[in-house]
């Protein structure tokens, strides 16, 4: 781990004097803002849910085995869980000809907001600050200690819910639809509301340990945030019993994501000292 660490500080100051081109995603447009609202469909039997945000890369060896750490809780705990692959940094590279890039611009403006990544691969729990020795916090936490932060976060306390209302069109490609945030308990803090997309399926080369496995299968892929990277303000009451809805502007679904393999993921954290996630809830892309 030392002498892959290294290598990777030396190779991220060598990227940062040479420099590169990012990719991003060829649409980003923002939410139209929210309103207070009488409610919405929001499930009152929904329970807590934890959102995971694997930082990784193709040309990680160890990448592999932190998705497999995230299979393994899915089977456990899939229905309370959604999982967001964020490919980035400097070994975010595809590896053979042909391959998509996977790496965005909004993946990286994120590491640098919950991070920046110490090594690969690495990831945030609700986006929880953990102790993860005594007297050193992280929100970006060793892959070792991803289950029992995971079950952790299921234990805890439930202060708002969230409604998901999207629909799709075929022929248009455009998505549009809403999210109902339903406060259970007074919110003092200031929060944000983030809605991204992720799609799973994607046929890429990765790297794991020494080998490259061609046509490796990269499931639960950013491919765009929706709002800000770091999410749109939430602006209406966040007292107990309150209901506030936020709404995206008609969104183009590129055609080269598979639309059917998409996914809607949305989350309130707080943005101020804290970036703890209150609460996340995906959708597929066509229900």
């Amino acid at each position: 781990m030392f002498r892959f660490l290294f290598t990777v500080l030396f190779a991220t100051a060598l990227f940062s004097f040479c420099g590169c081109d990012e990719v991003g995603p060829n649409i980003n447009l923002h939410g139209n803002g929210g309103d207070d609202t009488s409610g919405g469909n929001v499930d009152t039997n929904q329970k807590k849910m934890v959102l995971i945000e694997d930082f990784t890369a193709t040309n990680c060896p160890n990448c592999p085995k932190a998705r497999d750490i995230i299979d393994n809780l899915l089977s456990q705990y899939g229905d309370r869980m959604e999982v967001v692959e964020v490919h980035q940094g400097i070994l975010s590279v595809p590896l053979e000809q042909g391959d998509p890039q996977l790496k965005t611009a909004d993946g990286e403006a994120l590491a640098s907001y919950l991070g920046p990544p110490a090594y690969w691969p690495i990831g945030a729990i609700n986006r929880v600050n953990w102790e993860v020795s005594p007297g050193t916090f992280s929100v970006l936490v060793d892959r070792s200690l991803w289950s029992t932060y995971v079950v952790q976060q299921l234990d805890s306390p439930l202060a708002v819910k969230l409604g998901l209302d999207f629909s799709f069109d075929d022929m248009s490609r455009k998505l549009s639809g809403s999210v109902t945030v339903n406060f259970l308990k007074t919110v003092s803090a200031p929060l944000n509301i983030t809605v991204l997309i992720t799609e799973s399926g994607i046929e890429a080369a990765q790297l794991n340990g020494a080998d490259v496995i061609s046509g490796y299968i990269h499931h639960d892929v950013l491919r765009d945030i929706i709002t800000n990277f770091s999410g749109d303000p939430v602006t209406g009451s966040k007292a107990a019993g309150s209901n506030w809805q936020y709404s995206i502007s008609p969104y183009d679904i590129p055609q080269e994501w598979n639309a059917d393999s998409c996914r809607i993921i949305a989350f309130v954290s707080q943005s101020a000292g804290s970036y703890e996630v209150l609460q996340a809830l995906g959708t597929p892309l066509k229900n």
